[in-house]
């Protein structure tokens, strides 16, 4: 079947990109069963955040979002609106600010 290539390509994404969080050491850890869908939820430390890798296969694309959830996602999300020039300065491209008013979750996010 179609779908069973499409999901086998996913899930070697899936387990590839958990192997890279690993061997980055940094706060993000790939410690995750690997998925066979397009995207992956990983928690960042203990707050409302969370990043979501999501694989566009048709249009030949990723996309990562910070997510932010729950009751402080508004705040947080503010506070970092407010440094928004310095971090695309620093990443060196231009990211997506969707605050998402009326819900409780708001993410940023690059294609």
């Amino acid at each position: 079947m179609a779908g069973d290539g499409v999901e086998r390509f996913q899930l070697d994404y899936s387990v590839a990109f958990s192997k890279v969080l690993n061997e980055a050491g940094g706060p993000v850890l790939g410690n995750r069963k690997p998925q066979r869908s397009a995207w992956m939820e990983y928690s960042v430390g203990s707050g409302p955040f969370s990043l979501s890798p999501v694989m566009i296969r048709r249009e030949q694309t990723l996309r990562v979002a910070l997510n932010l959830k729950g009751r402080s996602a508004k705040p947080f999300f503010c506070l970092l609106r407010e440094q928004r020039q310095d971090i695309e300065r620093e990443l060196g491209y231009a990211l997506e600010w969707q605050e998402k008013p009326g819900q409780k979750w708001s993410r940023v996010r690059i294609h």
